[in-house]
């Protein structure tokens, strides 16, 4: 039984785990921005500068560089043909792909567009954050502080935004997707992640989360509509469905073979990917790191298998919820840091943890090592350099490796986070009083009288 403190803790006190993590937070951003800054003013190589304060020519890259080759191309056989030209971009992704590519280039002006929706959906979530954190006991100030800094602080979501990169779409889908999945509704949830797993590969792993209710129709349901939604999107692109189902096939393989399987000085810091850090050893070594990647994708594959279906799934959602995004971000051969953006689904579930702890007044063990892993993969920890050469991705990397040991070392309870009038109604849940570190911690008296 935990034991509870004398008074209540003040609304406008922060948990001494959350605050550890915005003073760390807040200080690393500062000096990364200022050396940014100083850099540029020096007139240092773009290695050493942020992308929005250096000028670059290719703002909107990613987002841009296919447009030509849709408005002259779509729906033609040539449209899968690689062109020297550079405003004949070679395409990199699935069907569906381009399929949003394509209602994107439709609008009256795209980039506005696009980046009208970036702000929209990161101001709309960070709304969200601030109504959860206050529902969980946070004053009003308190919690639009905390939702502002993450907003205006969001390093992962700027280099989306200014790389045109359509994993917002993507990151749309699978957020609202595990929005549903917490309110109970397991056919929408499933729907949207199957969208979301169509568009770009690896959000297909989001949809384990769908396995915690032992109700495998979910993810049945899931891949069905990827491959609905991948059908339709090679029907739609044509010219014919067989023409583009082998076209685009081959600007996946091409691309992972390409662009994003070679360590690149250029890319390597800014790739946090597990593999990474075999392409970094194998380039510094001079060897063939590319024929690694079957054997990585079977051992990367098995281990992940093993962990999630052996410890995972028997743990509460949040840990299955953490495991499951650094999965999502880390597993892929390639993995930027506007992929980072589907750990803020996790960290949003660890400071409901950390107000609801302060607010009962017991301590969740892990819950600040946890915070402090989430640091160098939410702030602009790649813009760090060293002889002009960015190492931080592969810190970044490591920092995945620790917060995935992590969680399955602590156990975070359903009942610290979750609403029992929603999700409980439909899911077994996990308290407290089941898990022995928590009940020998509280006759320890390790609970008793202190917050956090």
């Amino acid at each position: 039984m935990i034991n509870q403190p004398a008074c209540p803790s003040s609304k406008d006190t922060l948990p001494s785990s959350l605050r550890i993590f915005l003073s760390v937070f807040l200080l690393y951003t500062a000096i990364t921005w200022i050396s940014c800054f100083v850099h540029y003013r020096l007139g240092h190589s773009q290695a050493y500068s942020s992308p929005f304060i250096h000028q670059s020519w290719d703002r909107f890259t990613d987002y841009r560089t296919y447009y030509t080759r849709f408005a002259i191309y779509f729906h033609k056989p040539e449209f899968f043909k690689q062109y020297a030209h550079r405003d004949f971009a070679y395409f990199s992704y699935p069907a569906p792909a381009a399929v949003v590519y394509w209602c994107f280039y439709h609008l009256w002006h795209y980039i506005a567009a696009f980046v009208g929706l970036a702000i929209a959906w990161s101001v709309g979530l960070a709304y969200g954050l601030f109504r959860v954190l206050e529902r969980r006991g946070a004053s009003p100030r308190t919690a639009a502080g905390i939702s502002f800094i993450m907003l205006a602080l969001a390093f992962p979501v700027d280099f989306m935004i200014e790389r045109g990169n359509i994993e917002l779409v993507v990151w749309i889908a699978v957020f609202i997707g595990l929005y549903l999945y917490l309110r109970g509704r397991n056919g929408a949830a499933a729907v949207l992640l199957g969208i979301a797993a169509s568009i770009k590969l690896f959000p297909v792993i989001f949809c384990g989360i769908l396995l915690q209710r032992r109700r495998y129709g979910g993810v049945f349901l899931a891949l069905l509509t990827a491959a609905v939604v991948t059908f339709l999107s090679l029907w739609f692109a044509g010219p014919t469905i067989s023409i583009a189902f082998h076209g685009f096939n081959h600007t996946v393989v091409n691309y992972q073979q390409s662009y994003s399987i070679p360590a690149r000085a250029s890319d390597g810091g800014m790739d946090h990917s597990f593999f990474a850090l075999t392409k970094i050893i194998g380039r510094q070594l001079g060897l063939d790191y590319l024929s690694w990647l079957h054997p990585y994708y079977v051992i990367a594959g098995l281990v992940s298998l093993a962990l999630f279906f052996g410890r995972v799934l028997r743990m509460p959602v949040a840990n299955q919820l953490l495991f499951i995004a650094v999965m999502a971000v880390g597993l892929p051969p390639n993995s930027f840091d506007y992929t980072l953006v589907y750990l803020y689904a996790p960290w949003t579930a660890m400071c409901v943890v950390a107000f609801e702890a302060h607010r009962r007044g017991v301590i969740v063990p892990g819950l600040t090592a946890l915070f402090l892993c989430f640091i160098p993969l939410l702030a602009p920890f790649s813009l760090f350099v060293r002889h002009d050469v960015r190492f931080g991705g592969q810190i970044q990397s490591m920092m995945l490796l620790v917060l995935l040991g992590l969680d399955l070392i602590y156990v975070i309870p359903d009942d610290m986070w979750l609403s029992k009038d929603r999700f409980w109604r439909a899911t077994p849940h996990y308290s407290e009083a089941e898990y022995p570190i928590f009940e020998k911690a509280a006759n320890a008296g390790h609970f008793g009288g202190h917050s956090d």
